[in-house]
């Protein structure tokens, strides 16, 4: 069973952040080709749109490294296929739905209406965390859950 990602890739931040890059080059290389514009302005113009491509650059290379770990879920026989790559039923300790519910910022008395995240608890002590922003977490948790008891059923010993 397969889940995919709610967001797609392409219309994301990165492909605004790249189109405000690209904006802003061919501004700051009109500005220093034209003499029809005071120079003053020219240089000012220049800068802001040299603060807008850096700014957009950033935002545009977070979003990426953001977006490689945004994948399809997999659930295969030997465990779940995510982004963060094969994670075997042996290694999971519990699957459960979480609310994460933070303080506001401005008012920190009051609380948050949370977010909502399926995590995939392992031995170890790390997680996979998937978000609701991202995946279609009451989708994707009983398959999941079925999948894993099935499959420790079936390691532990008869008898």
């Amino acid at each position: 069973m397969q889940f995919e990602p709610l967001r797609s890739f392409f219309w994301s931040t990165t492909s605004l952040s790249v189109l405000v890059v690209l904006v802003g080059i061919a501004l700051m290389v009109y500005l220093t080709k034209t003499k029809t514009i005071d120079k003053n302005y020219r240089n000012i113009f220049s800068m802001l749109a040299f603060f807008a491509v850096m700014m957009a650059a950033g935002s545009a290379i977070f979003s990426w490294f953001f977006g490689e770990r945004i994948g399809p879920v997999k659930i295969v026989d030997s465990g779940i296929e995510s982004a963060y790559g094969l994670t075997s039923f042996e290694e999971i300790k519990n699957i459960v739905i979480s609310i994460d519910k933070g303080k506001s910022t401005l008012v920190p008395q009051v609380g948050t209406d949370g977010d909502k995240q399926l995590l995939v608890l392992l031995n170890s002590g790390n997680r996979l965390i998937f978000s609701k922003a991202n995946y279609p977490i009451e989708q994707m948790v009983s398959p999941m859950r079925s999948a894993w008891q099935n499959a420790t059923k079936k390691a532990q010993p008869k008898g």
